[in-house]
């Protein structure tokens, strides 16, 4: 139906017929692909390269926890750059040179105030015990775990488990992971949950991340948020349409659907299996300078969210660790 027949349409009070909700039913099927898009693995721009791997053996001593740390600019198989990259990833920050080709370091720990910023760094939250970790009781469903399990690492070299919805000690994922080929490669742990990410391969992350390009910079909260839109759009244009034409019911019934399928969209990620939800967490870390996180989003919490947040190569932002009961969380990518 043409712009100019509905135009005719409304003049002359000729009913609109299935077209608004044909067109809200097309944006409706391309919610997926949306979704596809701005959550979808994608690639690992950063997996360690073999010359990082020299650069790491040659400078890991120098970054042993010290305040303060002075490396030559250039050595035997890394650079400057890559001197940067490393320090970064200990959670050093580069301060004025002591000497002509030297780069100096502080250690991120032992600073008040972030470089280039004048907005001291807030507290993260207090280390958690191992003993205070959660972990599942032995439980008689260990077949039907189990099957649970095999499906989500069957055919995948990467996936991400959480303990609670395993409803399994975290010993036994680890044992029955590597029966399948896959082994934990980085875990996030604290009271409430472990976050397990297996691998069949060592992953190992080049920080800080490169920035994403294109369809990658798509973090998913923002995708929920685009698809949120489009929705309550479509309903509020179909709405006005039948309101135009003298069909109020279905008008208000247009209205309430974009608004109803709005909110759903927005709170998609929470509606997820808890396994599901802590993936598409870690791909809020995607490179992108800043990346804020609303705790609810998600339901995933505070300690493991900040962890996470480390081990992407992110620190918390200006000021933004605690807002509304520490239900956002704001962090800025370091850099060396």
């Amino acid at each position: 139906m043409s712009i100019q027949h509905l135009a005719a349409s409304m003049n002359e009070g000729e009913p609109i017929g299935w077209g608004p909700v044909v067109v809200g039913g097309l944006i409706v099927l391309l919610l997926p692909a949306i979704f596809a898009l701005g959550m979808r693995r994608g690639s690992a721009p950063w997996l360690m390269s073999p010359q990082k791997t020299r650069a790491m053996v040659e400078l890991r001593p120098y970054f042993n926890g010290q305040t303060y740390v002075h490396v030559p600019e250039a050595g035997r198989g890394y650079s400057g750059f890559e001197t940067r990259q490393v320090a970064a990833e200990h959670g050093y920050y580069e301060i004025p040179p002591q000497a002509p080709g030297i780069l100096s370091f502080q250690n991120g720990r032992t600073m008040a105030v972030r470089p280039g910023s004048f907005t001291p760094l807030p507290p993260p939250s207090p280390p958690i015990p191992p003993e205070s970790w959660f972990d599942h009781p032995a439980t008689a469903e260990v077949p039907s775990r189990e099957r649970w399990l095999r499906n989500r690492i069957s055919g995948d070299d990467q996936t991400w488990i959480s303990v609670r919805q395993a409803k399994l000690p975290r010993r036994h994922i680890e044992n029955f992971a590597a029966q399948h080929g896959m082994r934990v490669a980085w875990s996030f742990s604290d009271e409430t949950d472990q976050i397990l990410w297996l691998s069949r391969e060592p992953i190992r992350l080049i920080l800080p991340l490169p920035s994403p390009l294109g369809l990658r910079a798509f973090r998913p909260f923002f995708t929920a948020c685009l698809s949120a839109v489009i929705l309550f759009v479509a309903g509020f244009v179909a709405a006005f349409f039948y309101f135009r034409a003298g069909y109020t019911p279905w008008a208000l019934a247009c209205l309430a659907a974009g608004v109803v399928f709005s909110a759903v969209a927005l709170s998609f990620p929470r509606l997820l299996p808890r396994s599901a939800r802590a993936a598409l967490l870690a791909r809020e870390f995607n490179g992108t300078q800043g990346v804020g996180i609303l705790l609810p989003t998600y339901g995933i919490s505070a300690g493991i969210t900040e962890q996470m947040a480390g081990t992407f190569g992110y620190v918390y932002g200006l000021g933004n660790a605690a807002r509304s009961g520490r239900k956002y969380l704001g962090f800025t990518k370091r850099l060396g």
